[in-house]
């Protein structure tokens, strides 16, 4: 009984030392993709609709746009392309979508200055010639030298499709005529701003910045299609820095053509808007409290002489009204950009993860005598919409500067958006820069606290890239893992996909 007792003891320790330090091998299969020229953009998506992601990777030589698609199978990713797509050469922005009924998967839309057009996926591939679906003008007049870039203008509604082309002081709606063909359904007064030109791009939304000629870019309000007044019909919302403007669904399907509610939150204060260095903020809208009504969070930081100041500004949706008095506001001694906003510990909630650095005076001569900058990843768990004063958890991490050559920049950075093991609560990953290593620890609930696993779950040895992607790419609730080499101009990617 008593040898028993001891193999048991000393099973549970081993297994203890083998979880502490597994490799990724033993829940990942490695994929290394490398290319001939340098990509321009990556993006997932699930072309053939079998529930698993494929990668695009956007590559640009001279003026050649290509297009590398890798179709994901049961056994993963292939180490050449699958399909080698020329784009057009007028195309300047483009979405993937399911739009047309009459062939399987999903199409590559693009809008050129006088037209939409598409590449059809048809037998296991794209078509090699674009068609034209219909004749269109629209806010996008010149390639710029990045076009085309991936912006999401193309949405579903209630089991249909719509496109949303934004034009000189409207944004145009279309949508499927009887005959199956695109046509204009209705135009909102919505106007986009103009303004000098900056090497900023757009992201996958259109919502920032892109270069559409060569002296003029282009603003767009971020557009978010939610419920806002509670009817179950989807809304359309406008968000241009801290103003919001709101479009109601009817049973038509027909969006109000003017704002039935509109709120600028004022977020800066008339000294701040007049300051040098006025502070750094930022709006976002997202469902907080899981009443399926979208809210508004706001996050605004600013470096001080003695001690920096970052406040947040929390605005809950009481079923069509949000008032401009926020309320909750969280206020924190630290800088801080905008917080990442996520379900941590798997409730249905929202929660914050800040990333908060002690930065007055003191600390940045410090900073610059020790090169090393100390932070701390919070996490605070949100419960209907509000969020406690004391954090569940913190994570302390450490950067050693170069700055002469901030790339060769050294330490620990926090990743909190993968679950590793399928139990709905995010786990950290950490890309630990100079040692080349990655580390998971599993998250776990004890109370109210949310801890992590003090020694690494698993481990793994490998050469980092400057930018790490998790993504749920075999949709087996296991998140996996990319590591993009764009930027280190090494022209590869490597995939770490969950067994």
């Amino acid at each position: 009984m008593k040898r028993m007792t001891l193999l048991i003891i000393i099973s549970l320790s081993l297994l203890s030392l083998i979880n502490g330090s597994s490799d990724f091998s033993t829940i990942f299969n490695r994929f290394e993709l490398k290319f001939d020229q340098y990509v321009e953009d990556i993006a997932f998506e699930d072309i053939n609709e079998d529930q698993l992601k494929d990668i695009f990777l956007f590559t640009k030589v001279n003026d050649k746009k290509e297009l590398h698609l890798f179709f994901q199978s049961k056994h993963g990713f292939s180490l050449t392309p699958s399909q080698t797509l020329a784009f057009e050469d007028k195309a300047i922005i483009f979405d993937v979508a399911n739009l047309l009924d009459q062939y399987p998967g999903k199409e590559i839309v693009f809008l050129t200055s006088s037209a939409l057009k598409s590449y059809c996926f048809q037998n296991g591939s794209y078509s090699r010639e674009p068609i034209k679906l219909m004749d269109i003008s629209s806010l996008f007049q010149f390639p710029s030298p990045e076009s085309p870039v991936r912006s999401k203008f193309i949405w579903n509604i209630g089991g249909e499709t719509y496109l949303f082309i934004p034009a000189p002081g409207s944004l145009k709606i279309l949508g499927k005529n009887k005959n199956e063909t695109f046509g204009e359904i209705q135009q909102i007064h919505l106007e986009p701003i103009f303004s000098v030109r900056s090497h900023l791009r757009i992201s996958e939304d259109l919502e920032t910045y892109e270069s559409f000629s060569q002296k003029v870019i282009i603003q767009v309000p971020r557009l978010y299609l939610e419920d806002f007044n509670g009817d179950g019909r989807k809304d359309l919302l406008s968000l241009f820095e801290d103003k919001i403007k709101v479009f109601y669904q009817h049973e038509n399907k027909i969006f109000s053509e003017e704002p039935n509610f509109e709120l600028e939150l004022g977020v800066l204060t008339d000294e701040e808007k007049k300051s040098s260095s006025p502070p750094f903020y930022k709006v976002l809208a997202m469902d907080l409290n899981n009443d399926n009504l979208i809210d508004l969070l706001a996050s605004k930081s600013q470096i001080r002489t003695m001690k920096s100041l970052s406040k947040l500004y929390i605005y809950l949706n009481k079923k069509g009204k949000i008032e401009p008095t926020p309320d909750q506001i969280l206020v924190n001694e630290s800088f801080f950009g905008f917080p990442e906003v996520l379900d941590v510990n798997g409730d249905h909630y929202q929660d914050l993860v800040i990333s908060e650095i002690k930065m007055g005076l003191f600390q940045i001569f410090k900073m610059l005598l020790t090169k090393k900058i100390t932070y701390e990843d919070v996490i605070f768990l949100g419960k209907n919409g509000r969020f406690p004063l004391i954090p569940a958890s913190r994570i302390r991490s450490e950067v050693i500067v170069d700055f002469d050559n901030p790339e060769k920049s050294e330490g620990d950075v926090a990743f909190f958006n993968g679950d590793f093991n399928r139990d709905g609560i995010k786990d950290v990953l950490r890309k630990i820069e100079g040692k080349n290593e990655i580390t998971i620890s599993l998250g776990r609930l004890e109370g109210k606290d949310l801890k992590f696993s003090d020694k690494a779950t698993y481990l793994i040895k490998e050469e980092l890239s400057s930018r790490v992607i998790l993504e749920d790419l075999n949709q087996d609730n296991v998140t996996d893992l990319v590591l993009d080499f764009r930027k280190d101009k090494k022209k590869k990617i490597v995939i770490f996909l969950s067994k």
